[in-house]
């Protein structure tokens, strides 16, 4: 894969993002299912981490201080009204900066980065590279972007595709 793929897929990641979150205001934000999991609002800043913390693999400083989005880290609680985190409008912009970030350095990276070894892997892969990580990346953005589309249904908002 090279970088200009990645960037297609980041790409339509963020466009399906921007329809998925549009029109989850006025509480639709902290909409969890019903046998448990995440809202919108905590699956957002949960990307935002996440692309944030991966700065590093695009040989950039992230945007952002880590703590700021530490309650949005794996294994943290789920979000509510009453403990409802960072506001789902200035979490959208974070994504928004970050994702112009990613896009600007995704242009400038060479296929020798992309091949290089990370000591970060998601599998403890010793063989993981910048880009094989990358793409776990993009999987894992779809399939949470995925589960705010099916919070949006059951929101009672038509779908973000299709």
């Amino acid at each position: 894969m090279n970088s200009q793929d990645l960037k297609y897929q980041f790409s339509l990641c963020h466009s399906v993002l921007k329809r998925a979150t549009d029109g989850l205001t006025n509480g639709k934000e902290f909409v969890s299912p019903k046998e448990g999991g995440n809202c919108a609002s905590w699956i957002l800043g949960h990307l935002v981490h996440y692309r944030n913390k991966r700065f590093y693999l695009l040989e950039i400083d992230p945007l952002y201080p880590a703590e700021k989005y530490v309650r949005y880290k794996k294994g943290t609680s789920p979000l509510s009204e009453s403990d409802s985190g960072l506001p789902f409008a200035e979490l959208i912009t974070a994504f928004d900066k970050i994702h112009e970030a990613w896009m600007t350095a995704l242009d400038e990276m060479t296929e020798d980065k992309l091949s290089a070894k990370t000591p970060d892997s998601t599998q403890s892969n010793p063989d993981e590279t910048v880009g094989s990580l990358l793409s776990k990346m993009v999987f894992q953005e779809a399939y949470h972007i995925g589960q705010i589309g099916l919070l949006r249904k059951v929101c009672g908002l038509p779908g973000a595709v299709g």
